[in-house]
């Protein structure tokens, strides 16, 4: 199973889709149960037999479905699964999106609403389609095919997206637009949701959108002020979660700057390095960074790539379970096929999430890397040389050149409609850095959930984001957006030379 599969509808759509999965009614992985409005709900959600399910019933009346985490800069907090949210949140969850930070799905209702929506970068997809009489959402592109079939609806490829993901440019290894290569199923990106008003008499599942910008960007009083402000979000959110008795931390730590923020913050906690195993690669390709991490761990002190040997240290102390999966192609089917093209195989995954991912993932996000780029430098269109127009050669070049077009024009299409979805227009300024934040970012930084629903991407925060746009920021007409020398400033004290 993927992570989750929610649905809500008439009870024979319901009963279809459960016999679709070929999952027995009775198995702890799904809950089953009827509304008060006469609607029907279903989770089927990979959990072990010990842990509750993800449906709450809140104080106010309201139920919910919650998976994931989420982060509470101002109370200081992380809040875990769907117990931990239903004590913490008191709001009507069915009338308004929550705009926070972590790695969620979401949806409550009541007798009137459904409200449907994930994370505030969405790391935790949402790819749905709906009908008159169900909503159906999972995380895996592949389940909700299959569950087309078993309602009987038809599940066709999407010819325009498919000619846009021939692109071989990193935006393109993720999906570049709220369609998905099967025809009417969508994927959430940030600023959306998913709403249903049951009082109607067809029901409709309706995708709401709201302008990226509105989301994002903040107004700061200062410069320097947000930055600090910034920083302690940052470092508070790496040390959230060190602190409990039986977490354990595999950070991947690379010779690059980001990263290496992270390693200083954690060097200045000694008395918790024994709860956090340090990785790099070894690839040949990459020897560059093995020998700036060597240099490092010889100059401060810490051993890394030696992860089996801590792993059966915290077994000695807390149990940690995984669950080995033969079928590692398999796994990357359910959680990436038709979303992310990059194959990067898994042959197990955490049974409960003690051992957590950390690194400098997202940081792109934040430096700019996409802010002065123009889509016609990404990929130029072909044109015919009519030079040669008179000879064999034009004619087999011609249908070249016809076809690449076309592709082009799709290619062109998808990115534009991602961001006008967003309130975006592609022409405009820094268009394919806000396309970058809504699609390939929100995709790839959230590939840990195939193996646990909890991960550390400190850099994935919106006060950082906003302060990269800030139009104060002294850097923001420099080539990299955001002054990545700045947080080190600020969080390297104890370590100043890790930056340089």
């Amino acid at each position: 199973m993927s992570n989750y599969l929610f649905a809500m509808g008439k009870e024979k759509s319901v009963r279809a889709l459960l016999s679709g999965l070929s999952v027995d009614e009775d198995s702890p992985e799904v809950t089953l149960e009827q509304q008060a409005n006469g609607w029907w709900a279903l989770v089927v959600e990979r959990r072990s037999q010990h842990i509750a399910s993800s449906i709450q019933q809140t104080e106010n009346g309201q139920s919910l479905f919650f998976r994931g985490f989420c982060i509470d800069h101002e109370g200081e907090s992380m809040v875990l699964g769907a117990p931990g949210f239903s004590a913490w949140c008191d709001r009507d969850l069915t009338r308004t999106p929550i705009d926070i930070e972590g790695a969620f799905v979401l949806a409550a209702w009541d007798q009137e609403r459904l409200l449907l929506q994930n994370d505030l970068f969405s790391l935790f997809p949402i790819c749905w389609f709906g009908t008159d009489e169900v909503v159906v959402a999972s995380d895996s592109l592949y389940i909700l095919s299959k569950m087309r079939r078993a309602l009987g609806l038809p599940c066709k490829l999407n010819r325009r997206v498919m000619y846009s993901r021939a692109w071989t440019h990193g935006l393109a290894c993720a999906v570049m637009s709220n369609d998905t290569i099967v025809k009417d199923i969508q994927i959430i990106s940030p600023g959306k949701h998913i709403e249903v008003n049951f009082n109607r008499p067809k029901p409709l599942a309706k995708l709401i959108h709201t302008p990226i910008k509105q989301i994002f960007l903040q107004e700061f009083s200062s410069y320097s002020s947000a930055l600090v402000d910034s920083t302690r979000k940052f470092h508070s959110s790496i040390m959230s979660l060190l602190h409990i008795e039986d977490i354990h931390i595999n950070f991947g730590l690379s010779g690059g700057l980001d990263s290496r923020i992270i390693l200083a913050i954690l060097l200045k906690n000694p008395e918790l390095m024994n709860k956090i195993s340090i990785t790099t690669n070894t690839h040949a390709s990459r020897r560059g960074d093995f020998a700036v991490v060597s240099e490092l761990a010889e100059k401060y002190g810490f051993r890394f790539n030696n992860m089996k040997e801590n792993m059966s240290e915290h077994r000695r102390n807390f149990p940690v379970k995984s669950q080995s999966e033969k079928n590692s192609f398999g796994l990357w089917v359910l959680s990436c096929m038709g979303l992310f093209d990059m194959m990067y195989f898994h042959d197990s995954y955490w049974k409960n999430p003690n051992v957590l991912d950390m690194g400098g993932h997202g940081a792109e996000t934040v430096k700019g890397t996409f802010s002065s780029t123009k889509f016609e430098v990404l990929l130029r269109r072909k044109t015919m040389n009519r030079k040669f127009r008179f000879t064999r050669a034009y004619w087999r070049d011609r249908r070249m050149v016809k076809n690449s077009q076309r592709r082009w024009n799709a290619i062109r299409q998808e990115v534009s409609d991602g961001l006008m979805s967003s309130g975006i227009d592609l022409d405009e300024s820094g268009a394919l850095q806000w396309h970058h934040l809504c699609y390939k970012s929100a995709i790839q930084n959230g590939r840990f959930i195939d193996r646990s629903c909890i991960a550390l991407r400190p850099f994935l925060q919106r006060s950082l984001y906003a302060l990269s746009r800030f139009e104060h920021n002294p850097f923001l007409t420099s080539d990299v957006q955001l002054p990545r020398f700045s947080p080190c400033r600020w969080s390297i004290t104890e370590h100043p030379d890790i930056s340089r």
